[in-house]
C-alpha cells in the first residue's frame, strides 16, 4: 500500500515517517512537496500513478475530485464504520470535510478524516511583553480594539510598525485576510447567482480595517514584499507586536531562529482574531474558518475492493487517539510538534499543559462556548488561486501601501474576480 504525505513541519514529517511502520501492514511512505500538491496529484491521476492513501490539504477536495484522484470515505463499504471513527473529533472539523454534489457523486459526502490538526483563521499572535505595556489585559475582541491596541503598541520604542502580516502575492496573504470578510458577512462571490461580491459592504468594510491600520502607519512600509515567514520574523525580533496569521503561527516560527520557549507559547499569545461589532454583509457571518491540511483521503490508486478496504483500515488506524496524541501537546507523547490546534475533542475537554500554554486564550473561548459554534470552511472552489492573486495585487497591496482606498480597490477588482468566476464556475 502506498501512502503519500504532503507538507508538514519538520517535527510532523519526522514523526509520520517513523511512525507509519508501527502499522501492521506493508506500507510504502513517500513525502511530497506542499507547494506543488495539486499538480502532483492531477498528473498522477492522469497517469494512473496515484497512491492508495494521501494526507494533504482538504481545502482542495473539489479539485482532487475533479481530477479523479479521490473518492468519498462514506461509500456503502465504510459508512457504518465512519460514524464511530468521527466521534473522537471536534464536529467543526468534520463539517469542513463534507462536500455536496462533487463530480459524479450526488448529494453530500465526507471525503476525508481530519488527521492531527486544523488550520484556523484569522488569528492574531501578540507579544505579551508589548501587551503588558498597553491598557489591555487580554487580546482584543473587536476590530476597534485591534486598532486601538496597535496604536498603543506603536508608541513602544522598539516598534516601527505595530502590525505585521503576509503582504506578497501568495495564497496566505488573502488567506490570512479572508476570515475578516467572513466575520463581516462578506464572500468572494454569491454561490447562488455566481456574481462577484468583493465590491459589496461585507467585503469592502473588512478591507477598510486594513485601510485604517495602513492610514495610521501601523503596517511595515515594505509590507508587499513580506511573506508569512518575514512577517513572523518581525514579531520575533520585536519590530511588530501583532501578527495577523493563522493558528499555525508557532509552526511558522519553526522556520525562524526563535527562542526555544517561544515554541511552547511563552512570550506571546495566539488566538482568534477580533470580530466586527456589527457585521454589514449579506451573508451569514462566520467567526472562524477552518481547514484540515493533513486530512487523510482515500485515493484512487486502489485496484480492487480488498485494496480499498486495506487503505481505509490504514486511514482509520491513523485517525485515532493514540496516533494523533502528539498534536495535543501531551507531555507523554510530545515529539516537538508546535503551532497546531488539535482536532481531537478530548484535547479541548481536558487540555494538556502545553496546549494551555500555547493556546490558552483559545481554550478560554472554548470554555465560554464561543469558539466552534459559528464556523465555516475556508473558501474552496475552482479558480480560488486566481481570485486570491487578484485580491492580493489589486486590493490588499494597494490599500496596505496607502495607494488606494478600500472602496476604490474593491470596485476596480470586482470585474476581474467576476471573470474568474465566469470561466471556472458559471
Amino acid at each position: 500500500m502506498d501512502f503519500w504525505l504532503f507538507g508538514g513541519t519538520p517535527a510532523e514529517r519526522e514523526y509520520i515517517s517513523s511512525h507509519y511502520n508501527n502499522y501492521d501492514g506493508d506500507v510504502t511512505y513517500q513525502h511530497q512537496e506542499w507547494g506543488q500538491k495539486y499538480q502532483i496529484i492531477a498528473s498522477s491521476a492522469a497517469n494512473n500513478n496515484l497512491p492508495d492513501v494521501m494526507a494533504g490539504q482538504a481545502q482542495q477536495v473539489p479539485d482532487y475530485v475533479g481530477a479523479g484522484a479521490i473518492e468519498p470515505l462514506d461509500g456503502d463499504a465504510f459508512a457504518d464504520q465512519l460514524d464511530g471513527i468521527n466521534d473522537i473529533f471536534v464536529e467543526a472539523n468534520l463539517e469542513t470535510l463534507r462536500y455536496a454534489d462533487l463530480g459524479d457523486y450526488d448529494g453530500e459526502h465526507q471525503y476525508a478524516l481530519p488527521g492531527g490538526y486544523a488550520d484556523m483563521g484569522p488569528f492574531v499572535d501578540i507579544r505579551t511583553d508589548y501587551l503588558e505595556q498597553t491598557s489591555f489585559d487580554e487580546p482584543p475582541r473587536t476590530w476597534s480594539e485591534l486598532v486601538q491596541l496597535a496604536e498603543e503598541m506603536q508608541d513602544i520604542d522598539e516598534v516601527d510598525s505595530a502590525v505585521t502580516t503576509s503582504g506578497n502575492d501568495q495564497g496566505l496573504t488573502a488567506g490570512y485576510f479572508i476570515g475578516f470578510v467572513y466575520a463581516n458577512g462578506g464572500r468572494y462571490y454569491d454561490p447562488d447567482s455566481l456574481e462577484a461580491t468583493i465590491d459589496q459592504p461585507g467585503f469592502v468594510e473588512a478591507v477598510e480595517l486594513y485601510e485604517e491600520l495602513a492610514s495610521n502607519g501601523l503596517f511595515p512600509s515594505a509590507i508587499a514584499e513580506n511573506d508569512h515567514i518575514e512577517a513572523g520574523r518581525r514579531l520575533i525580533e520585536g519590530n511588530s507586536g501583532i501578527f495577523i496569521t493563522y493558528s499555525h503561527a508557532n509552526a511558522v516560527m519553526e522556520t525562524i531562529d526563535a527562542p526555544d520557549e517561544w515554541y511552547d507559547g511563552e512570550g506571546h499569545t495566539v488566538t482568534r482574531a477580533p470580530l466586527p461589532e456589527s457585521p454589514s454583509g449579506n451573508f451569514e457571518p462566520r467567526d472562524l474558518l477552518l481547514q484540515n491540511a493533513q486530512a487523510f483521503m482515500l485515493a484512487n490508486g486502489t485496484e480492487d475492493s480488498d485494496e480499498r478496504e486495506s487503505a481505509f483500515e490504514f486511514i482509520e488506524w491513523w485517525n485515532n487517539e493514540d496516533q494523533l496524541a502528539p498534536w495535543t501537546g501531551d507531555t507523554e507523547t510530545d515529539v516537538g510538534i508546535r503551532g497546531r490546534v488539535p482536532t481531537l475533542q478530548s484535547a479541548f475537554d481536558d487540555p494538556p499543559e502545553l496546549m494551555q500554554t500555547e493556546f490558552g486564550d483559545l481554550i478560554t473561548l472554548y470554555e465560554e462556548d464561543d469558539l466552534f459554534n459559528n464556523t465555516a470552511r475556508f473558501p474552496s472552489f475552482s479558480g480560488l488561486a486566481s481570485v486570491q492573486s487578484i485580491v492580493n495585487r489589486n486590493v490588499l497591496q494597494p490599500v496596505m501601501l496607502g495607494e488606494a482606498t478600500a472602496q476604490e480597490a474593491c470596485s476596480d477588482a470586482n470585474e476581474q474576480v467576476q471573470g474568474v468566476i465566469d470561466d471556472e464556475l458559471a
